[in-house]
């Protein structure tokens, strides 16, 4: 598809990223109804969104999120998957800021050359 597109594999994963998030939200809006803001959602992906996930999809193979700081205008967190689909893991963190209607700051390192483990630092702005 990139190379039909012209669009490069980043910005794909981050257009779908899109499209999936809206999709669960309206599938399954009991995910997110409970969270208040977006940095006590995003550090609970490991521990309830990707569960409850993988109760609605039990085929899924999902990443793993590990919460290594974490603030309540900051986090650290470290991606890992063979997948490799980091950006779209950042695209669906930009989706949990745009849904509570707060500015964030993704930035992201890979770890590993091939995408496999990257460290995401999260910013709430002010």
């Amino acid at each position: 598809l990139s190379q039909n597109t012209n669009i490069s594999i980043d910005n794909l994963l981050m257009v779908y990223a899109e499209h999936l998030f809206k999709a669960l939200i309206k599938g399954y809006p009991n995910l997110v109804k409970h969270y208040k803001d977006p940095m006590s959602l995003l550090a609970s992906i490991e521990n309830h969104i990707h569960v409850e996930v993988q109760k609605i999809y039990p085929d899924a193979q999902l990443p793993t999120f590990d919460l290594i700081s974490r603030t309540d205008h900051k986090m650290v967190m470290i991606y890992k998957s063979e997948k490799a689909l980091y950006m779209l893991g950042k695209g669906l963190m930009e989706e949990t800021f745009k849904l509570f209607k707060v500015e964030g700051k993704i930035a992201y390192k890979k770890l590993k050359a091939d995408g496999t483990e990257v460290e995401f630092t999260i910013t709430k702005q002010e």
